[in-house]
């Protein structure tokens, strides 16, 4: 990057840079774990909505968890090889 231009959200093979995407996904649980709480303090609610948001949230938290992880082990190493697909064994 030459100095002086801006910095670049798509990078070259147009890629969703991981800093905008990640940004996002946090915005994105923040926003339904505000939602859950409300769901739970608001009167007049049932109990199945309730349970409903905090399920979603949850679910939600534990997508974004497994998908850092995968995004973790199919990165380039350092020297450029890839890891392998061996690495998904250290999923579990």
């Amino acid at each position: 990057m030459r100095p002086g231009t801006p910095p670049k959200i798509l990078r070259e093979d147009d890629d969703i840079h991981p800093l905008v995407g990640g940004s996002l996904a946090a915005i994105g649980l923040i926003v339904l774990a505000i939602a859950a709480m409300r769901f739970w303090k608001a009167p007049g609610l049932g109990w199945r909505v309730r349970i409903h948001s905090t399920l979603v949230l949850f679910a939600s938290v534990a997508f974004m968890t497994f998908a850092h992880r995968i995004a973790q082990i199919l990165t380039l190493a350092g020297d450029g090889a890839p890891q392998g697909i061996s690495s998904f064994q250290n999923l579990l």
